[in-house]
């Protein structure tokens, strides 16, 4: 029996889905930040500053189109009183956030950066020793318990 579960997708989008959705209900806007080498959309070039481009992505300004998967983020956006559909890759977000509630938001670039490049073989066996990191980066070895 195995312990050791691979994700086969990202965690990123589910991320991003609910912080949207949190600070939506809350009242509050929130703005998707985006890595501007990977906007293609020519209309959306102006936008970018510091290689950034940020987006509102409440409900308001998106008409309630806002969508999210492990591909891509899209919405529909007003830019000069014109609709505009936006489409930007998952894997173009930065950070989800909102000014209007203080020391909330996600950076991505933490979430990209741990999670695993390949899948590794499963635990066999039980109580077989795992490491698990600790909050200061120092590895303690544990024996899991046999299921009763």
């Amino acid at each position: 029996m195995s312990y050791q579960v691979t994700p086969k997708t990202s965690i990123a989008a589910h991320l991003i889905a609910a912080y949207v959705q949190w600070y939506d209900e809350n009242g509050a806007k929130p703005y998707i930040s985006f890595n501007g080498k990977h906007v293609d959309a020519p209309f959306l070039q102006q936008f970018i500053q510091n290689g950034v481009l940020i987006l509102n992505a409440s409900s308001i300004a998106t008409s309630n189109t806002f969508m999210v998967d492990h591909n891509f983020v899209q919405m529909a956006s007003r830019f000069s009183g014109k609709e505009v559909s936006i489409k930007i890759p998952t894997h173009a977000v930065l950070a989800v956030y909102s000014p209007d509630i203080q020391h909330t938001g996600i950076n991505l670039a933490s979430i990209k950066a741990t999670e695993p490049k390949k899948p590794t073989p499963p635990a066999t066996g039980v109580g077989m020793e795992h490491e698990t990191p600790k909050k200061d980066n120092k590895v303690v070895n544990f024996t899991p318990r046999k299921p009763k």
